[in-house]
């Protein structure tokens, strides 16, 4: 079959995607939960069709955009992970024992987690799902977010003028419930929950992984694009990062969470759970930058 550019087609293996582009005797496609791969038109016998009605994958960088020379500042060395740790202790004498990391790190996120326990469980988000409660979903869900500081007030200004949106409440609230509780691969269920978000014009890093960062207890990572950056260098860890929320971003970030606890491990300190982890990562990089404790 042929198909057009914007032309919605589906792969045996990778699902529904829409045509962006026409290369002679190839598509490139763009695919919901697979990413941008460029593929054999022989390989595309079927149409598709997007998630729900009114999807967009948002705004495509046309092709053949000119390039421009990029000038590059100068970049601090990345700081050392054992002087981080060094800086950390400075501040929380007694590691993941001291009381004020506990009070300042921990409890707040852990009464967080316990929230999205209490008003977005598998049980709970079923019945709203089942009476289209879509807004009382999305309602809960903020209220999970202001519990921390981890999403900056922008970004959760953001989401609450996405909500405003009828369409995107629904594919919001659906696509939550499979990111925390769906039986598909982790990878799958990321990249749609990422799809929606892009298509709510709030494809934001914090965003998409909070959820799922509280209800594993950090056992699934937290991003915080720019300290997470610079404890990947601290670590010579490539992050392969890229704005817009990624699988590969996102399972190099679990990669990175699994290394910061190995080497704190080997320096005699014992985090509680992932969600110490995260606290020691933003901790020990605005330490060592001066901010800590500062308001961004």
């Amino acid at each position: 079959m042929n198909f057009k550019v914007d032309d919605w087609v589906r792969h045996p293996t990778y699902g529904d995607g829409q045509v962006s582009e026409d290369r002679g005797d190839k598509y490139l496609i763009q695919f919901v939960t697979q990413g941008e791969r460029l593929m054999l038109k022989q390989a595309i016998e079927s149409a598709g069709q997007p998630p729900y009605s009114g999807f967009s994958f948002g705004k495509r960088k046309p092709s053949g955009t000119p390039q421009f020379k990029v000038v590059r500042v100068k970049r601090e060395p990345a700081p050392d992970f054992t002087h981080l740790v060094k800086r950390f202790l400075d501040v929380f004498e007694g590691g993941f024992e001291a009381e004020s990391f506990d009070r300042r790190e921990r409890q707040y996120k852990e009464r967080a987690a316990g929230r999205l326990r209490g008003s977005l469980g598998r049980q709970q988000l079923d019945d709203l799902l089942y009476n289209e409660q879509f807004g009382e979903v999305c309602d809960r869900a903020l209220h999970v977010v202001k519990e921390t500081n981890l999403i900056f007030k922008q970004e959760i200004m953001k989401l609450i003028t996405a909500f405003k949106d009828e369409q995107f409440r629904r594919a919001f609230a659906t696509d939550l419930r499979e990111l925390l509780y769906g039986a598909a691969e982790l990878e799958t269920r990321f990249n749609s929950f990422a799809a929606v978000l892009a298509h709510g014009e709030v494809a934001i890093w914090t965003i998409a992984t909070y959820f799922q960062f509280l209800l594993s207890d950090g056992e699934l990572m937290f991003m915080k694009p720019t300290v997470t950056k610079k404890m990947s260098e601290s670590l010579n860890i490539a992050l392969n990062y890229r704005s817009e929320p990624n699988w590969l971003t996102y399972s190099k970030l679990q990669e990175l969470a699994m290394r910061t606890d190995s080497e704190l491990r080997a320096r005699g300190l014992k985090p509680h759970s992932g969600i110490d982890l995260q606290g020691f990562i933003w901790a020990s990089i605005k330490i060592e930058e001066g901010k800590y404790g500062k308001e961004e």
